[in-house]
């Protein structure tokens, strides 16, 4: 009874090694066959070349050499050779964050028929004061698009550069291109634009009036909506009472600034900036020693300066 209860344990323990054995080169396999299947980039080619690999790994040959052999596989087709491929259509969609140009002039268009939409919401325009408009907004598109082409230019005679620097200059295009990614995102009508420009010469002094009264009620909608979240990353710094909240959020609905940020991620900062200069009107609810915490934590903020990305300073500045 003892040695036939020795045997099953025995013939159990082996079966165990041979599993654990047999099951690492299956899920290695599978591993590589799954990543295999969704780099659908990956040309037929390579499968080629990943093959023979896979198949050293199903006869047991897990050296050091097919680890090698794979990352020189990948790095070939995946690494310094993939710019190889980048067409125009790329530029487009870093740089004018569209499909195409037609898309972009397309989208521009639009922006155009809404803004025109807005202003004839508080007062109809004439077809002269109309056209002045539309010609402006033309203007500025042609105006960006000059600025865009010289980076074009180098784009699409470099991108089949030297593989060994292709790293390096798309590095640098990226840099070059975020300031008209910014643009874009903002739209082509800031305030020293061709468009505002004319937009100030054109209207009479009552349709102005009556525009500057939208513009701020929506400057002060797009301030307010953002006012928890800079709630929310004060009291990461400095926790607060409900009635601490309160009044530092009423601080901020009512100084609602001439200008804000375009972008949505730096409003917080500009938010905290205004604080700094407000946070006087809030001491009585605040000890002493907390008070004085909070005021220097917000005194960091003051000297921030959003220069060009602000409603009311939106002009790009290229990159040379």
């Amino acid at each position: 009874m003892k040695l036939a209860i020795g045997k099953s344990w025995t013939q159990q323990t082996l079966g165990r090694r041979v599993s654990r054995v047999v099951a690492l080169p299956v899920s290695c396999v599978i591993f590589v066959l799954n990543a295999v299947r969704f780099c659908a980039a990956i040309p037929a080619v390579v499968m080629a070349m990943v093959i023979p690999l896979v198949g050293q790994l199903a006869s047991g040959d897990t050296g050091d050499d097919f680890e090698a052999e794979l990352t020189v596989v990948i790095q070939n087709n995946n690494g310094n050779n993939w710019f190889q491929n980048v067409d125009e259509s790329y530029f487009d969609q870093v740089v004018l964050q569209s499909q195409n140009r037609q898309i972009f002039l397309d989208r521009i268009q639009a922006e155009l028929e809404m803004r025109l939409a807005e202003i004839e919401s508080v007062s109809p325009l004439t077809s002269d004061q109309r056209g002045a408009l539309e010609l402006a907004s033309a203007g500025d598109t042609q105006r960006f698009l000059a600025k865009v082409e010289p980076l074009r230019l180098s784009f699409m005679a470099n991108r089949k550069a030297d593989p060994a620097k292709a790293q390096e200059f798309f590095n640098q295009f990226w840099q070059k291109a975020q300031p008209f990614q910014m643009q874009v995102q903002r739209g082509m009508f800031s305030s020293r634009s061709l468009f505002n420009r004319t937009l100030r010469m054109t209207l009479t002094a009552d349709q102005f009036d009556r525009l500057g009264v939208l513009e701020a009620e929506r400057r002060a909608f797009r301030w307010k909506a953002n006012v928890p979240g800079a709630i929310i990353t004060l009291e990461q710094a400095h926790p607060m009472t409900h009635a601490q909240r309160e009044q530092i959020t009423a601080i901020l609905e009512e100084n609602v600034p001439p200008s804000i940020p375009s972008q949505t991620y730096q409003m917080q900062s500009v938010m905290l900036r205004v604080l700094s200069q407000s946070i006087g009107e809030s001491q009585s609810a605040f000890p002493p020693e907390q008070f004085e915490k909070l005021k220097n934590y917000l005194n960091n903020y003051r000297g921030i300066v959003f220069g060009g990305e602000m409603e009311g300073d939106e002009d790009v500045q290229i990159v040379d």
